[in-house]
């Protein structure tokens, strides 16, 4: 399978119906990566060995606590456009909210179950990762609405040329049946 099988029109159709399926389990992975790297480095500088068994159990409640918190704001049913600054938003609040529930459970067990640097900083990895993986499906899905045959768009002047308009012509390019190309705008402000 190549990637333009994975990334072509059927290929990105197939992606958006497990959207929510997709983004659980990369939101999922990047919390995974996030705790084990920073379990394995190590900032607090102890010798006593982090014990797997902790880092799996901080795994398994901090994906707990952000598939809840997602569900409840509907970070991953698509209450947002992916990549989008409302999504970014919602990912943000989702993200940190679930890494200080761990981070203050964590700190508040008699036996920790990882060391107290690694649920902070594993927070901020586990939200870079998860923002970049949806900057870069937002870029496939747009660059693959650019590829769209636009000849048979019906050809549309866009009255307003502020930030209103600029906005529907950006979501023009973005809709993916292409039904509408822009040729023009109208504005009463002639600048």
């Amino acid at each position: 399978m190549t990637l333009a099988t994975l990334t072509g029109p059927r290929g990105l159709e197939r992606w958006r119906r497990r959207r929510v399926a997709l983004l659980i389990a990369f939101d999922t992975m990047a919390w995974v990566v996030a705790l084990t790297v920073f379990a394995s480095v190590r900032f607090d500088l102890s010798d006593t060995p982090v014990r797997p068994a902790g880092v799996v159990i901080a795994c398994a409640f901090v994906v707990t606590a952000h598939i809840g918190l997602g569900w409840i704001v509907r970070l991953h049913q698509g209450r947002a456009q992916v990549g989008s600054f409302e999504d970014s938003v919602l990912l943000g609040g989702v993200v940190t909210t679930a890494g200080a529930s761990l981070t203050l459970v964590n700190a508040l067990l008699p036996e920790q179950w990882v060391p107290r640097t690694v649920p902070i900083a594993a927070t901020c990895l586990a939200l870079v990762l998860q923002a970049w993986g949806r900057a870069a499906w937002r870029r496939v899905r747009e660059r693959d609405s650019e590829s769209h045959d636009r000849t048979r768009a019906v050809p549309t002047l866009v009255v307003g040329a502020g930030d209103a308009g600029r906005e529907l012509l950006h979501s023009m390019l973005r809709d993916p049946a292409g039904r509408y190309r822009a040729i023009g705008f109208l504005d009463d402000d002639p600048r």
